[in-house]
């Protein structure tokens, strides 16, 4: 029995994106890119997403995309450092590991952003404190 998937390799199944542009798969399992530019759609972009862990009883990065670094700057403030920076902007989440504790991010640019932990109070006013905190951060550019 052949292994070969059976049918025409003259008739379109699907058309397959990948990173270097459009092709169309046959009956017969084969694929060719198209010969008219306007034919094939653009290479899909693929966004690297960069993310960090950080442990704030030791100070340190216990988990990364390998990317991106953390500097502890004052109480409840931090500063995240992205190398190689973003050609543009990137979209920067924080998110604290603790239940009553707001993460955000603030500053942000191409190589940077820097990272604010707040403890919630609600009694006896609704202002919040920095604060040190277990957070992650992600980030990511339409590179």
């Amino acid at each position: 029995t052949s292994t070969k998937p059976m049918g025409s390799p003259n008739v379109p199944i699907s058309v397959v994106q990948t990173s270097k542009g459009s092709f169309v798969l046959f009956a017969d399992g084969t694929t060719l890119k198209p010969n008219d530019p306007d034919a094939a759609a653009p290479p899909i972009v693929t966004s690297a997403i960069r993310w960090a862990r950080y442990d704030s009883n030791s100070n340190t990065v216990v988990g990364s995309s390998g990317d991106i670094s953390v500097t502890h700057i004052g109480q409840g403030s931090y500063t995240v450092t992205f190398n190689p920076p973003f050609s543009k902007t990137p979209s920067v989440v924080c998110t604290t590991a603790e239940t009553g504790y707001l993460g955000f991010t603030r500053d942000c640019v191409t190589d940077h952003a820097r990272i604010e932990c707040r403890q919630l109070q609600t009694v006896p006013t609704t202002t919040t404190n920095p604060i040190d905190s277990d957070f992650c951060v992600w980030a990511t550019s339409d590179e």
